[in-house]
């Protein structure tokens, strides 16, 4: 994930815009990913009218929260 606070961040954008804030192009998921994840309302978005927009810092958080693997306990437990 790209991680830059650009000062530009902190307006809401476009779902293009969105993932271009968040993921280099390498490794940027699609649009349809992104409009599967809103459906199921796993990222936070702001309707204005009949647009939706995504605040980019708010839906990182929300995504390092949500999709960070951890290691298991029982992990440990069974390589000593």
């Amino acid at each position: 994930m790209n991680t830059s606070t650009h000062p530009s961040d902190n307006k809401l954008v476009a779902a293009e815009g969105l993932l271009a804030a968040l993921f280099d192009e390498a490794s940027r998921p699609s649009l349809r990913w992104l409009r599967g994840q809103q459906k199921r309302r796993t990222i936070p978005f702001v309707k204005v009218g009949r647009f939706v927009r995504f605040d980019p810092l708010r839906v990182r958080a929300c995504l390092d929260s949500r999709f960070t693997v951890t290691e298991r306990k029982s992990a440990e437990r069974a390589i000593a």
